[in-house]
């Protein structure tokens, strides 16, 4: 996303296939009705959500992916399902123009 938004704002989730099916219990009650986008990499989806433009886009990401690509963390820790003990975070553009 563009700037920190509603979660249930996001239309489109990026993240690596595995990224994805560790959190999608999490994405399943929480973003129901986004459409899910497999990508190469954390990375990937966090350039993909960057350099994509739309305030409706998020990446499931490991954190250190926030700050190279200049977007912020909407949820950290998300969820795993089983005993998984990898973390990711749902990351979205910065908003540039926020009013602090």
């Amino acid at each position: 996303a563009i700037k920190p938004i509603d979660l249930q704002a996001i239309q489109v989730v990026y993240g690596h296939s595995v990224a994805l099916a560790e959190v999608m219990p999490w994405l399943g009650s929480t973003l129901d009705g986004a459409t899910h986008i497999c990508v190469a990499s954390g990375s990937e989806a966090a350039s993909v959500v960057r350099d994509g433009g739309r305030a409706d886009c998020a990446a499931v990401a490991p954190p250190h992916a926030r700050e190279p690509y200049g977007l912020v963390c909407l949820v950290d820790n998300i969820p795993m399902q089983g005993e998984n003990v990898t973390r990711f975070w749902l990351i979205a553009r910065r908003n540039e123009n926020r009013i602090h």
